[in-house]
């Protein structure tokens, strides 16, 4: 089994990590000098866009996220848009700001738009074949720069890194849900 990560974090310091350029102290010899300028985030339910959310407003990077449902993806999307309202409404960020954030925030039906992502992030069930098989497609189309992140809670890192050739860029993530108030 490889271990990528030096210490656990949650994904908010993940975000002010990114933003402040030192994400890189966080993670293991093999993509440690990895410069992240896009994410995507795979699966458009509570959890993958709650991750986008973070990502754009924390992180301030541009986020796509994908799925292969767009009655899914319109859901999240309203999703997003409520909790920024509420944030605006409790005065925690402006309309300005909420604006800007969500701006970041786009999506796609298409698994081919993320060939060009620097960090992709799987946020699906858990399935550990449905996992495998996105993972394969991923190989496929990403760079070998690419690291691949998934979202599990149960499933065996290795297992689901197995289903590619670059192994050494795979890495768990375990997201607390919901991510905007638990990251």
């Amino acid at each position: 089994m490889n271990y990528f990560c030096k210490r656990n974090f949650n994904f908010g310091q993940v975000g002010r990590y990114v933003k402040n350029r030192k994400f890189s102290s966080l993670l293991s010899k093999e993509i440690k000098d990895h410069e992240i300028k896009q994410i995507g985030v795979i699966g458009a339910g509570q959890m993958g866009f709650g991750i986008a959310l973070v990502t754009a407003h924390i992180a301030q990077l541009p986020v796509k996220v994908l799925d292969s449902n767009p009655k899914q993806i319109e859901k999240g999307s309203s999703f997003v848009d409520g909790l920024l309202e509420k944030d605006i409404v409790k005065n925690r960020i402006t309309r300005d700001k909420a604006t800007e954030t969500k701006s970041r925030i786009t999506t796609t039906t298409s698994i081919s738009e993320f060939s060009t992502m620097d960090f992709i992030i799987e946020a699906i069930p858990e399935d550990v074949d449905l996992k495998r098989e996105i993972f394969a497609k991923l190989d496929q189309i990403t760079s070998d720069d690419t690291i691949l992140a998934t979202n599990t809670s149960s499933i065996s890192i290795t297992k689901i890194a197995a289903a590619t050739k670059k192994p050494a860029k795979v890495i768990g993530m375990h997201f607390l849900n919901p991510v905007p108030i638990m990251g």
